[in-house]
């Protein structure tokens, strides 16, 4: 059992008279790669930022390192990276500056992992940030934080404008990372694609509900099964509060996908086999997530 490296209980955040975080429990094990998911506006980035301590909860508690992040020490705040599209950079700084600046900045600071980085990512060291493409800022700001040898590294929307190869190179990254007992807590909207590299997902939804789950737990206590839709409205219980979220099949949507609880699923198929079956595929975090959770 690995050891749980953030905790929050009963997180609350509003602004105003809106309700962003609504008692926000969640632990998150280190080496571990954890994704938060949900809409606009359902909370990730104000979730990030609480456990960053860029802002505080209005009740609930906190725990990184085992303490609130109001109260770490120098050292634990160079522990702990938060990778953002807003990450401030002096915009006069080319890469080779950038470099030596977090080089005084971190104490963990590694200059062999910058110039594997500079390599796959393909940068020049002598371009300022403000000639830099979108794409290229944040392919920077993936080399800085890796680099620094976070023991936790938060990401909002780490993939946000980067081309197909330095995702792949950025998912390696991670895996490494992860393996060297690093731990990721990733706000994003890309779930299938990061399904191979995730452990677990929390789930927030513009503060009415959260819930945390692990991918093993998806596919051991989850089944995606398909029903016949001229007969769906004879299922009861969970099974129809599913399906308005369901994926349609078939171009007449005559067969609706649904994803349910395995004793819940068997059940159903058990009780009803001439309109509900197994799914001709196997269940994902995006079905999970998008259909079951909503």
């Amino acid at each position: 059992m690995k050891k749980s490296i953030v905790i929050t209980r009963n997180l609350c955040k509003t602004y105003g008279k809106l309700s962003v975080l609504n008692q926000v429990d969640s632990e998150f094990s280190q080496g571990m790669i954890h994704s938060v998911v949900g809409e606009n506006g359902s909370g990730k980035t104000t979730f990030l930022k609480i456990l960053s301590g860029l802002m505080g909860p209005n009740s609930g508690t906190v725990e990184v390192f085992g303490k609130p992040p109001a109260r770490f020490s120098l050292k634990e705040k160079q522990e702990l990276q938060f990778l953002t599209e807003q990450s401030p950079m002096p915009l006069w700084m080319n890469l080779r500056q950038l470099e030596r600046y977090y080089a005084t900045l971190f104490y963990r600071w590694n200059k062999r992992i910058a110039r594997q980085l500079q390599d796959e990512f393909e940068l020049n060291l002598e371009v300022p940030v403000s000639k830099m493409s979108k794409g290229t800022v944040m392919k920077t700001r993936v080399l800085l934080a890796l680099s620094s040898q976070p023991k936790i590294l938060l990401m909002d929307e780490p993939f946000s404008g980067l081309d197909l190869k330095t995702r792949y190179n950025l998912k390696e990254k991670l895996i490494k990372y992860k393996k060297n007992g690093g731990t990721v807590i990733m706000a994003t909207h890309t779930i299938s694609d990061l399904e191979n590299i995730v452990q677990s997902y929390l789930r927030l939804n513009c503060g009415s509900f959260c819930k945390l789950v692990s991918a093993e737990s998806i596919k051991s206590d989850y089944l995606l099964v398909e029903v016949s839709k001229e007969n769906v409205y004879k299922i009861v219980g969970k099974c129809l509060m599913n399906l308005e979220k369901g994926r349609f099949l078939k171009e007449d949507k005559s067969v609706l996908e649904i994803v349910l609880a395995k004793d819940e699923a068997l059940e159903l198929m058990k009780n009803n086999p001439q309109f509900v079956r197994l799914g001709s595929r196997p269940i994902c975090a995006e079905d999970f997530i998008l259909n079951y959770l909503g």
